[in-house]
């Protein structure tokens, strides 16, 4: 088989360039996350609280990466990722947002070199990848530590596409080969790539034209072990989610919960990237929505699909980055509900995509003096992004003036009033925690661990009585809370009741 068609020379050079500006863009947008902290969310868990990663990169800690699941997930290279941090960084935070940034930068370029041999189209990729490197709503997969899965997933994801599109180009087995080991690594990395097969298959109509050349049956069968990959990656997330007790049951969110938070969530990462206003690290997950909301939102849902549809002919490109849209979030709709949070910044990092090229290549059907004029509107609008991407790079600090933030554009936030309290517990600022805990413990009561959190934060104001009460609550609620009876058992010994301490001592 003769090899795929190199970019001429003189092709090589603007694509340099153009790479080069997408990774000053990034560093200069992120360069404050240098000076950021560990968050007291996720990060614990992630990093700074899980032994495995702390004792650096060795073969102990990488056979654990692979046989572990952690926080309702199974991600060894993520894992791994962070082992190599430690290994060369120490606990030192901004190196550790370093990688974050890299992976970033280096996403960024990838999208414009896909999209570049996709379409043949230089500058509406180098749009598209514009889009992509200064939009805010991708402040949270680069600014939080604990997001790396979320870039290094999509590294692998691009690279499969890249290699997809090789094959394209020069048909060869070896290519296929590639793409399905690029999808496996986004796997290890984190289960967003399970719809790879299905977006690869929406790119053989638009921009690829396959279907024009090759049966849909045959498209399908040569991606069938991706398929088989995506099978094999929803089963190991389902269990991780299990595992860990960390996918709401139906008796937790009824299925009719779940698909209308699923239709709501749709339109509110629309507006997420429209308008990128008031992004927060935590959105509550909403129990139940007005039936005009629910109905208002399937509304706008149905009507773009339909255009789409009816101006496929016209604009392909409207109706597979639409799909592209619907169909990657699928894994992270409150349908398959993993979590607290109604729909997250940090998962439209890849779905985004097709938005961003639908607009750009609407946009390039325009006439010339409507065109002229929307260049330069395209102008302003990426400076005006990238001017809130700074800003909202500076509320991740830390947890204190991340989740403050969060409270103050969110509704009803238990988890992170708590949050913003462990943040401020971290600085001895046990009065301002009290506040945070009092608001979580009012709006999560049930939540033993707010309890035994509020009560550490009473016992050093030297307010025993009401800590010993909060104790009580958490034990109550969690009996297998060793860490809220140790504490109870603490206060109760000092105060003299040793019958009443010796209840509570845990089982060894």
């Amino acid at each position: 088989m003769p090899e795929a068609p190199r970019a001429p020379v003189s092709e090589r050079r603007p694509t340099f360039y153009l790479c080069a500006a997408l990774v000053a863009v990034v560093v200069a947008l992120y360069s404050y996350v240098f000076h950021c902290q560990f968050i007291d969310f996720d990060d614990t868990t992630h990093v700074t609280g899980n032994g495995c990663v702390l004792a650096g990169l060795h073969f102990g800690s990488v056979a654990w990466a692979f046989t572990h699941y952690v926080a309702c997930q199974w991600m060894p290279l993520t894992w791994i990722s962070h082992m190599i941090d430690v290994s060369l960084f120490g606990m030192d935070p901004g190196l550790h947002h370093l990688g974050n940034v890299v992976f970033h930068a280096v996403n960024s370029c990838l999208v414009f070199v896909v999209f570049r041999r996709f379409t043949k189209d230089f500058w509406a990729s180098a749009a598209v990848a514009a889009l992509f490197a200064v939009h805010p709503v991708n402040v949270e997969s680069v600014a939080w530590i604990a997001e790396r899965k979320n870039v290094l997933s999509t590294l692998f994801w691009l690279l499969a596409m890249l290699a997809y599109v090789r094959h394209v180009e020069a048909p060869r087995r070896g290519w296929m080969w590639l793409v399905s080991a690029c999808m496996a690594l986004g796997l290890m990395s984190k289960g967003m790539p399970v719809t790879l097969p299905c977006a690869l298959l929406l790119l053989d109509y638009w921009p690829l034209g396959r279907d024009r050349t090759t049966t849909w049956v045959q498209l399908f069968k040569e991606k069938i072990p991706l398929f088989i990959l995506s099978a094999a990656g929803s089963v190991v997330t389902i269990a991780a989610g299990a595992h860990d007790h960390g996918l709401l049951s139906s008796h937790t969110l009824s299925v009719s919960g779940r698909l209308s938070n699923a239709i709501t969530g749709y339109v509110a990462y629309l507006k997420l990237l429209f308008w990128p206003a008031h992004l927060a690290p935590l959105y509550p997950i909403e129990t139940g929505h007005p039936a005009w909301e629910v109905i208002g939102c399937l509304a706008i849902l149905g009507a773009v699909t339909a255009i789409a549809f009816v101006l496929r002919k016209q604009m392909p490109f409207l109706l597979v980055g639409w799909l592209w849209f619907l169909g990657v979030l699928v894994p992270v709709t409150s349908v398959f509900q993993i979590g607290s949070q109604a729909y997250a910044d940090r998962f439209a990092y890849i779905p985004e995509l097709g938005i961003f090229w639908a607009i750009v290549w609407s946009v390039k059907m325009l006439p010339r003096p409507a065109l002229r004029c929307s260049l330069a509107a395209g102008a302003v609008i990426m400076v005006v992004l990238s001017m809130l991407t700074v800003r909202q790079v500076g509320y991740w600090t830390d947890s204190v003036t991340l989740f403050e933030y969060d409270i103050s554009v969110t509704a009803d936030n238990g988890v992170a009033q708590a949050v913003a309290g462990m943040g401020c517990v971290r600085r001895g600022e046990y009065p301002r925690a009290i506040a945070h805990y009092r608001e979580a413990e009012r709006l999560m009561p049930w939540m033993g661990e707010v309890h035994s959190l509020l009560a550490e934060a009473l016992t050093h104001t030297g307010e025993t009585d009401e800590a010993l009460r909060q104790l009580r609550a958490a034990v109550a609620l969690d009996p297998t809370d060793k860490h809220a009876r140790r504490n109870l058992v603490t206060l109760l010994v000092n105060k003299g009741r040793m019958a009443e301490a010796a209840k509570f001592i845990p089982p060894h």
